[in-house]
């Protein structure tokens, strides 16, 4: 599984814990640049074995439909390998993108 990477437009970090659950914390914008990358490491954690995938958006301050499409195939392929897509978001601004898309679904209500 990839390590950290960081950029001026966004940071991601993974973290793998017990084999058994992978994290991937979310800081930035994501859109369209950022979507393949996302599908790569939710795709990595799934070939790691992992059995639930923990997608942290905290620290996002941006994202498009193109980036909320990437959250929704990451869970059907989740799905696909008996595991699970836990999507996390404490941002009201970003959780109100979610509702308007009727993707509030996917969120993962923590609070």
């Amino acid at each position: 599984m990839p390590g950290a990477l960081r950029s001026r437009r966004r940071a991601v970090t993974d973290r793998l814990r017990n084999n058994r659950r992978a994290t991937i914390r979310l800081a930035g914008e994501h859109d369209i640049a950022t979507a393949p990358d996302v599908t790569r490491r939710i795709d990595a954690a799934l070939e790691a074995g992992v059995g639930c995938v923990r997608v942290d958006l905290d620290a996002v301050t941006f994202l498009d439909a193109s980036f909320l499409g990437a959250l929704v195939r990451g869970r059907r392929r989740c799905a696909a390998h008996e595991a699970r897509l836990v999507v996390t978001c404490s941002n009201q601004r970003t959780r109100r993108v979610f509702a308007i898309a009727k993707l509030a679904a996917l969120l993962h209500d923590h609070h």
